[in-house]
């Protein structure tokens, strides 16, 4: 059966994106695919936070998320911001563009 807790436990946010983005590269090879970042604001563009040395678990794991990247846009996957205002009515798009190149940040 399913554990939740031992879910949560040895599973990060970044296993969750690195396994996503994996997926959407194998997924590419079929046929066209896109990748979108969506913000429920005006936000400003995407930039990723640069890596120190000090840390070398961000470093590493940067380094991960920056491989898993490269492989979905070597095999055709798009990555796009898209900024949209959400109200009980309607949603909005109120911006949008592509994401950087080093969408994980500088390893």
């Amino acid at each position: 059966s399913f554990n939740h807790e031992r879910m949560q436990r040895t599973t990060t946010i970044g296993d969750r994106l690195i396994r996503h983005f994996n997926a959407l590269a194998q997924q590419a090879q079929n046929g066209p695919c896109s990748v979108i970042v969506l913000f429920m604001f005006d936000a400003e563009p995407y930039r990723p936070r640069t890596t120190t040395a000090a840390n070398n678990n961000s470093a590493r794991r940067r380094e991960e998320v920056t491989s898993a990247v490269a492989a979905m846009r070597e095999n055709g996957v798009k990555t796009w911001q898209l900024n949209v205002r959400v109200t009980p009515t309607e949603y909005a798009l109120l911006d949008h563009f592509p994401l950087p190149d080093d969408v994980a940040g500088e390893a």
